[in-house]
């Protein structure tokens, strides 16, 4: 497998994490917080991911912005969003092929929940609880997450509310993410994103993870703020 394959590879997971870190509205209920999430028609958030890696004993820095664009809200709460991927720099320069142009932008409909209509590969978002969750509490899901044309991932996911905390100029909920992952590859890795409580946008993710490509294995350092 080339270094450009296991680029790809790597930002197919990249997709999954930034957009399944969006939009969780958390609010007190009894001794626990409800997740939801909230849209709102015209939103537009970017965020910047970096992502240090290693591959075939080359060091590499993969760096993109990631757009969010709520296009439209139902009266139930649901939403069309559209996910675009910018330029992809390594190590701070355009790579030699860029992501195709069918993967650069990713457009579904999810529920107040996460769920997104239809399934399948494009479910990528978190699956929010069903209940409400205490400070200590997790709750996990498991989902297809895309990796190449005609490829997927199944990946599980096992979030825990640590508590809230002050990020920047944001009153955060603290969530730890813990993920594992096979199929045409698979991925392990732990990480922490902070929710901004007043309308549950993320503003930073953190997370390592290591990817293995058949006897390959792929360490990653990944960081995502909100620009």
């Amino acid at each position: 497998m080339n270094r450009f394959s296991i680029g790809k590879g790597t930002l197919m997971v990249l997709l999954l994490l930034v957009v399944g870190s969006a939009s969780a509205q958390i609010k007190k209920q009894g001794n626990g917080y409800l997740l939801r999430t909230k849209y709102t028609k015209g939103e537009v958030i970017t965020y910047v991911t970096d992502t240090k890696t290693n591959a075939q004993g080359r060091d590499m820095l993969i760096s993109m912005t990631m757009t969010q664009k709520v296009l439209s809200v139902s009266r139930t709460g649901a939403a069309t969003v559209s996910m675009t991927m910018g330029k992809v720099l390594l190590n701070g320069k355009p790579m030699g092929q860029q992501v195709p142009e069918k993967m650069q932008k990713v457009t579904f409909e999810t529920d107040s929940q996460g769920h997104v209509k239809g399934g399948g590969q494009q479910n990528t978002n978190v699956i929010m609880p069903d209940k409400p969750i205490p400070v200590g509490g997790t709750w996990s899901a498991t989902t297809n997450a895309p990796i190449g044309t005609g490829q997927s991932m199944q990946v599980t996911v096992t979030y825990k509310l640590l508590g809230f905390e002050k990020k920047g100029k944001y009153q955060t909920a603290k969530i730890s993410v813990k993920m594992s992952g096979s199929g045409q590859m698979a991925i392990s890795g732990t990480g922490t994103m902070w929710l901004n409580m007043a309308d549950g946008s993320m503003v930073e993710y953190v997370n390592k993870a290591s990817m293995t490509f058949g006897s390959m294995q792929m360490p990653m350092d990944m960081t995502v703020i909100r620009k």
